[in-house]
């Protein structure tokens, strides 16, 4: 009995061990699950979501032109009858980027958490102009002004206007202490938990940034390639905030011949989608910023258009030095004093600027610090930021130097249109991402360059039915050649200075000055008339209206005017100055070349119901009229020189 027990127990352990074996076998055969998890974006790519229109990110509306028409486009794109947008498919990636991209998702996830996690209270209502693009706050406060109101005051206006002092700033917009409260702890915790560095690794080397979507993904092809004709040879990325934006013939055939390449802001930072963020328009900067590889990086507008190579800016001064350059808008800086109390930042009674001018001594122009508060314009003090307004349609920045500076200006941004974008422009031109760049870099103690020479406009005059001028872009300048201007004017100035100071040591001296007026400095002209177009370089024109695409340009009939009863065909870039090409006809034939010669296909075309071939006529038109008035334009240019 005990013997057959035994061997009844030896089978079945047998059994037992063969089924064990069998199983093992079969999970070895089995595919294998990779040890890197999945992210939340590649779990997406296998899910059967993604046949649907994708309703992830929003892009909302916002003040300005260009984002009201972004946010158009995208929505065109989203709820078109049409063929539908070619989805983002996995592309292959080496080791690094997979690297990269599992870096990104890390590093960005508890930054979101820490930008989450310190959602103001309080908050201004909405704007008109930006409707749909807050969130549920507890408290909402009514826009209203004080016994004034912040006015757009152009830099070179000095007649008639107010002067932007604390006190008149104080009293345009009215921000109630509970606001100021909230904002202050808001603020201070996430200035405590934001990181002060990023893995090695994340980023590297220095290249150029665009944002794609919509018509923006032509425009942002016409930048790259205008890029390529001043000979940048610096590395381009193309973000796309969703998947129903990219663009498969741009992104897999087009731009890898300009060494430019698509990157999906999903992919580099999925909680954007998992947690169903909604994203406006001016956050988009922000977050390309940060998401692109790039160590230093030079983000510009897709309607921002490079005239000069921009390679040398990130090996020269001011760059070297600064880490951030930063350009000027036309107008005075209105930000409100409280942003400073509740930031903590304490503002000097001293004038430390006149205007743009914080190179001359301010012996020559600094008023009686007793009467700071009333009498003296808020930001030429120390402490403040500094004037004029900057326009960011172009930013350059050192993410190793000035990463925490990035990561506040994402919490500016994403807390904007209620909190800080009112804090900061108070209802004046451009309210937006425009001043979070600087006020974070300062607020860190960071340095930024901010370009001398003002803006320009570039246009067109019309003489009928009356003497008028059209605007259609913006003209910024070289930060290298700016830099240089004001070493040599440091060198002048201390010359001036030491000649004054002869001529004033003999009475036959005092006597001479005296009858000639010869003043040392004059506050309205000595600095800023050191800056012109002759000595200044431009580097970019921001054809931000209107924006040089042919479906826009044909439909809103933007290239003829009504003159004598005639319609005629008009140069918008006419009275161009310091460029050594006919930079409007460069632009069309660049349109040509990927209208006409490529038959580019790309999304907001098919939402018109349109291809790019049904424009060849329209463009080959407006060719012939360019070339046909291209000797305007060098007249213009050599006339220009000669002054």
């Amino acid at each position: 009995m005990g013997s057959f027990v035994r061997r009844l127990r030896r089978r079945a352990f047998f059994r037992v061990a063969a089924a064990v074996f069998l199983a093992a076998v079969a999970l070895a055969l089995l595919p294998r699950r990779s040890r890197r998890g999945l992210s939340y974006y590649e779990l997406q790519l296998q899910s059967s979501s993604l046949s649907q229109p994708f309703a992830g990110l929003r892009a909302g509306e916002a003040g300005l032109d260009a984002l009201l028409e972004y946010d158009h486009s995208l929505s065109e794109l989203r709820n078109s009858q049409g063929p539908q947008p070619v989805r983002f498919v996995r592309v292959a990636k080496t080791d690094s980027e997979l690297k990269r991209n599992t870096q990104f998702q890390k590093y960005f996830k508890d930054i979101w958490a820490t930008i989450l996690a310190n959602k103001p209270r309080v908050g201004f209502e909405l704007a008109p102009s930006m409707a749909g693009s807050g969130m549920p706050l507890d408290v909402l406060v009514r826009r209203e002004s004080g016994a004034y109101k912040a006015v757009n005051i152009a830099m070179h206006d000095t007649a008639g206007t107010p002067l932007l002092s604390e006190e008149y700033l104080l009293n345009c917009l009215k921000v109630p202490p509970e606001m100021v409260a909230d904002l202050a702890a808001s603020h201070k915790n996430v200035v405590r938990d934001l990181p002060a560095a990023y893995p090695e690794g994340l980023y590297e080397g220095a290249g150029i940034v665009f944002i794609g979507g919509g018509k923006f993904s032509w425009l942002s092809l016409l930048g790259i390639q205008n890029l390529r004709a001043t000979g940048s040879k610096l590395p381009v990325e193309l973000i796309f905030p969703t998947e129903a934006e990219y663009e498969e013939m741009l992104c897999e055939k087009v731009l890898p011949d300009l060494d430019a390449r698509c990157v999906l802001l999903t992919e580099r930072v999925p909680e954007l989608r998992k947690h169903k963020y909604t994203i406006r328009g001016y956050q988009y900067k922000s977050l390309a910023l940060l998401v692109s590889s790039f160590e230093r990086v030079l983000f510009l507008d897709s309607d921002n258009v490079p005239v000069a190579n921009p390679d040398a800016i990130f090996v020269s001064e001011p760059f070297t030095s600064h880490g951030m350059v930063t350009w000027p808008d036309f107008w005075r800086r209105v930000t409100h004093p409280t942003y400073y109390k509740l930031v903590d930042r304490e503002l000097s009674d001293e004038q430390v600027r006149n205007n743009i001018d914080d190179v001359t001594p301010n012996k020559y122009y600094a008023r009686d610090p007793s009467h700071a508060f009333s009498s003296m314009p808020l930001h030429d003090r120390a402490g403040a930021l500094p004037d004029p307004s900057s326009e960011s349609g172009q930013i350059a920045v050192d993410k190793r130097t000035h990463i925490r500076a990035l990561l506040l200006a994402l919490y500016y941004n994403y807390y904007g249109p209620q909190q800080y974008y009112p804090l900061f422009s108070q209802g004046g031109a451009g309210e937006g991402d425009k001043e979070t760049f600087v006020a974070a870099a300062q607020h860190f103690g960071l340095p930024f360059y901010h370009v001398r020479k003002a803006v320009d406009v570039i246009g067109y005059w019309q003489l009928q039915p009356e003497e008028h001028y059209t605007g259609v872009g913006m003209i910024q300048y070289d930060p290298v050649v700016d830099y240089k201007l004001v070493a040599a004017y440091k060198d002048w100035f201390s010359a001036r200075e030491r000649e004054h100071e002869r001529r004033q040591a003999s009475l036959v001296g005092r006597w001479r000055d005296w009858l000639s007026g010869d003043v040392v400095y004059d506050p309205a002209r000595t600095f800023t008339g050191w800056f012109n177009k002759t000595n200044s370089r431009p580097m970019f024109v921001h054809s931000n209206f209107p924006k040089l695409d042919p479906v826009s340009l044909r439909k809103d009939d933007f290239l003829f005017v009504t003159s004598g009863g005639a319609r005629k065909r008009v140069r918008m870039y006419s009275d161009q100055s310091g460029l050594d090409f006919d930079f409007e006809l460069r632009q069309w034939q660049f349109i040509k070349k990927y209208f006409c010669d490529r038959a580019i296909d790309l999304n907001y075309l098919r939402v018109a119901g349109v291809t790019s071939l049904d424009y060849c006529d329209f463009i080959e038109q407006e060719l012939e009229f360019l070339e046909s008035t291209q000797h305007l334009v060098n007249v213009r240019n050599a006339t220009t020189s000669e002054k």
